[in-house]
């Protein structure tokens, strides 16, 4: 994992959480130590992390049942093979649904609010706290999460703006052998192997055909079979997707423990709290002690590592025991004794029941002496360690006291719970997520060249350009021909007509201005499919179809949401010509006697079905090279 600390480029951070008025370390400020134990998934988390782990659960949630309902007939699925065997591949279906249609999903299921900040915290956790300066971002990626910049419309204003889309990437690698295991799918770094009973042999392009699929069949019915394929690998991803949710939230939940226990293992160190080591390291030397051992105490019983030892070079030296008997004279040799045992007591022992008889006990119950508020081998350990003078060779033992309140595990063993006195949630000392840099919205605007300073010219009065007047000749016409004609006229003056009996006889610029009408109807047919969709409902077939919606609120809207702004007539016009180029693409209805008009799309009179974008982006590419 990465360091937390000391990024390469700091980035403002917005905090959500009051930070108080003391000066504190900032991220950027402080390098984060490795934690020095194992992490238990008990671990409490603060309230702020918490949230995020929900936000993370809900979102989740809210992506499985748009794609169990709408599919992924909105993203593009891409896939790039990073070696020549065809074993490792990356799926990526991005801008599967935006940030607008996902929010309430989120808010409604979560019960959190989840806003750009929210949205750009998850972000830093997915992307596992990498920062990235703003210039340079284009898209947000990491634990099989994409997110990049999108259009969707806006229900305020009715027009299209730019939006946070968010998307998913998953990574195939299969090792080949003579049995092929399970495909293991990667979300940024977090492996999981997929169903088997998932069907992948769409992912391999190379793969041949069942022979049902290599029959002769029309241009039609093989880009129906493509279609067909291409769907069924779409929801394989999504299914391949939907197996890792729990390997995701657990990922999520390990990222943000971590963090945590940073900050603790930073906590500790400013407060002088040290870790014991890990007990597989401490080396002892027997018949050696040691200065940095606790407090022992003794009860002048010989061991093997005192006496018995053929090499022990340490002198004995002369105590008084408890019976007042002397022992051996320091100038004694060591070396093996005949008839002398040599045992050992671990004071975790005294305290059991089998230790003491009942003999003991009724003693224990008659001698306040031996009492003392503790029973059996106890109280003799206590009056006997009263009457000894310990040494430097007498035996020793470990007190019972040795594990105090407040100390932590041995460095490497599992922390199943944080120091007593760390301030888990006190976002000083714990600080909060970072926010993440997702892509720009801003749209930014043509540069222009500075005009050379002049004098200053004369005001003049504006003057309103009037076009040149077409006369129309109007003799012999009663009062409803002339209106007719003059309605005709101003439905006609500004472009040629495009019908395909008149493209023989247009000059050069009636034909460029036609080819620059052409030229927008990719723009304008993006739209339409978003006027005319249910929100963000898409099907693996085709958009699922919205009420009628009149002429006049149809043009209005395409006026304002197109990069350049068009009049009613223009988009009028443009409608006229898509209608020529994909017939049955846009159906007009006219109300009889009230004059009004309304459009609904249609089905596409080659395949039956309901017209796809891409197919309407076909005929145009078509009408554009033809020309």
């Amino acid at each position: 994992m990465p360091s937390l600390g000391r990024p390469t480029a700091p980035a403002a951070v917005e905090e959500s959480v009051d930070l108080g008025s003391d000066p504190v370390l900032t991220e950027e400020e402080v390098q984060l130590p490795e934690p020095k134990h194992a992490l238990s998934t008990d671990l409490p988390l603060p309230s702020f992390y918490s949230s995020i782990l929900t936000l993370h659960m809900a979102l989740e949630h809210a992506l499985v049942v748009h794609l169990a309902t709408a599919g992924c007939a909105t993203a593009t699925l891409d896939s790039s093979s990073s070696d020549q065997s065809e074993t490792h591949k990356i799926v990526r279906l991005p801008n599967l649904i935006s940030y607008t249609a996902l929010r309430p999903l989120v808010e409604r299921s979560g019960g959190r609010r989840l806003g750009p900040t929210e949205l750009r915290r998850l972000a830093s956790v997915w992307s596992d706290f990498h920062r990235s300066s703003p210039e340079e971002v284009e898209e947000v990626r990491g634990l099989g999460f994409i997110i990049s910049k999108t259009r969707s419309m806006d229900t305020r204003t009715g027009r299209r703006a730019l939006d946070w889309g968010l998307g998913i990437e998953l990574e195939i690698r299969r090792t080949v052998r003579e049995k092929t295991p399970p495909t293991e799918i990667g979300f940024g770094g977090v492996s999981v192997s997929a169903s088997p009973k998932v069907r992948e042999e769409g992912f391999d392009e190379k793969v041949k055909a069942s022979p049902r699929r290599k029959r002769e069949t029309s241009g039609s019915s093989l880009d129906t079979t493509r279609e067909a394929v291409k769907a069924r690998e779409g929801m394989s991803v999504v299914a391949m997707w939907n197996n890792g949710l729990e390997t995701r939230k657990a990922e999520v939940g390990r990222r943000l423990r971590e963090r945590c226990a940073r900050f603790h293992q930073l906590w500790l160190d400013e407060k002088g709290i040290s870790v014991p080591p890990s007990a597989r390291l401490v080396k002892k030397k027997p018949g050696s002690p040691s200065r940095n051992q606790p407090k022992m105490v003794g009860l002048g019983i010989a061991t093997s590592a005192d006496s018995d030892a053929e090499d022990d070079v340490f002198p004995r030296e002369a105590i008084m025991g408890a019976g007042g008997l002397l022992t051996p004279s320091a100038t004694r040799s060591g070396g093996r004794r005949v008839g002398k045992r040599t045992f050992h007591m671990d004071p975790s022992e005294l305290d059991r029941e089998a230790l003491t008889s009942e003999d003991e006990e009724e003693g224990d119950l008659s001698s306040n002496t031996l009492r003392g508020g503790v029973q059996g081998k106890q109280g003799l350990l206590d009056e006997v360690s009263s009457s000894v003078t310990r040494t430097s060779s007498m035996p020793s033992l470990l007190t019972s006291s040795l594990s105090k309140e407040g100390e932590m595990p041995p460095c490497g063993s599992t922390l199943h719970a944080w120091h007593s006195d760390f301030p888990l949630s006190d976002p000083r000392i714990v600080r909060p997520i970072p926010l993440a840099t997702l892509p720009n919205l801003t749209v930014l605007s043509t540069p222009h060249r500075p005009k050379p300073t002049s004098d200053p010219s004369t005001p003049h009065k504006p003057t309103k350009f009037i076009p040149p007047a077409v006369t129309l000749n109007t003799a012999g016409m009663t009062l409803r021909e002339r209106i007719a004609a003059k309605e005709q006229l101003r439905r006609t003056a500004s472009l040629p007509s495009l019908s395909s009996e008149a493209e023989a006889g247009m000059t050069p610029m009636q034909a460029l201005s036609q080819r620059s009408l052409v030229s927008r109807l990719p723009e304008l047919c993006s739209i339409l499919f978003m006027l005319f969709s249910n929100g963000t409902s898409l099907s693996s077939n085709g958009i699922t179809r919205s009420p009628t919606i009149p002429m006049q609120d149809l043009l209005t809207k395409l006026g304002k949401s197109v990069k350049v702004q068009l009049s009613t007539r223009e988009c009028r016009q443009s409608l006229d010509v898509l209608g020529r180029i994909a017939p049955g693409f846009l159906v007009v209805i006219e109300e009889g006697g009230a004059g009004k008009e309304y459009v609904r799309m249609g089905n596409n009179g080659d395949t039956g079905r309901v017209w796809r974008l891409n197919e309407v982006r076909s005929r145009i590419a078509a009408e554009l090279n033809g020309k």
